[in-house]
């Protein structure tokens, strides 16, 4: 009865409570056909230690597959996690690789890139100072950066293009509608931009309509690459131009002016 009472009380140990209720039953039997030969004496104690043990072991039972039940749900939910991650980390392995490989890309050298009525056009990439306006006064910067000019042409017979510029954007809201470059040697270069008040001339500062049969130039600045990379590689959202996914370019080493 003793054990009963205390399976009772640490029932919601796994495995304590099961185990001391069945203990508790077996002696309890045991004390029953004991008090049989006794006749009687102390059969009392024998049912209410069967009883006991009974509840002793019925909520040890529980309390046991309980805790297997949430020790299961987490592992699955651990495992799903793992699964995803890993998963997660496959896509973000395999689109790095795609940004860095040449495939699918245009020859800025060789070719335009045609969305719909929109066409375009790597039209220059030269390393130099960049022409800088601050308060109605022209400037250069400091030092000689990447500037590749890109013209857009709306192709359209009646419908005008909105156009959000690729190079002008400085806050992480608008990360995602910005240009990016990389290299053949793995190499990523940043956006430069030089500070609020000050513009680069020949830049979209923001968004810009390009009417029907119009086009416009945009001029982004960036990172000198280094000279021993074959290739650079140009991404631009396609949302910029009211489109999907990215266009993409290649600019061969031979096509950057130094």
């Amino acid at each position: 009865m003793v054990l009963g009472i205390v399976g009772i009380a640490l029932f919601c140990i796994p495995f304590v409570g099961l185990a001391l209720g069945g203990l508790a039953c077996l002696l309890a039997i045991v004390g029953l056909i004991a008090s049989g030969t006794r006749r009687g004496t102390g059969i009392g104690f024998g049912i209410a230690g069967v009883a006991l043990g009974l509840i002793s072991a019925a909520l040890g039972g529980f309390a046991t597959y309980s805790f297997y039940a949430v020790g299961r749900a987490f592992h699955e939910a651990g495992t799903k996690l793992t699964k995803t991650w890993e998963e997660e980390l496959a896509k973000e392995k395999a689109d790095k690789e795609k940004q860095f490989s040449d495939e699918g890309r245009a020859d800025a050298s060789k070719e335009s890139i045609v969305r719909g009525d929109v066409k375009i056009k790597v039209a220059s990439a030269v390393v130099g100072k960049v022409p800088v306006r601050s308060l109605g006064h022209s400037t250069q910067s400091e030092k000689d950066l990447l500037q590749i000019k890109i013209e857009i042409s709306n192709g359209s017979e009646a419908k005008k293009l909105d156009y959000l510029g690729w190079g002008a954007h400085e806050f992480s809201i608008l990360n995602d509608a910005s240009a990016s470059l990389r290299d053949s040697a793995g190499n990523e270069y940043r956006t430069v931009h030089f500070g609020f008040g000050r513009e680069v001339e020949g830049q979209v500062r923001a968004s810009e309509s390009i009417y029907p049969r119009e086009k416009v130039s945009d001029l982004l600045i960036f990172e000198i690459p280094v000279e021993q990379a074959d290739w650079l590689f140009l991404d631009l959202p396609a949302k910029n131009i009211g489109g999907t996914g990215v266009v993409r370019f290649k600019i061969p080493k031979s096509m950057v002016k130094r």
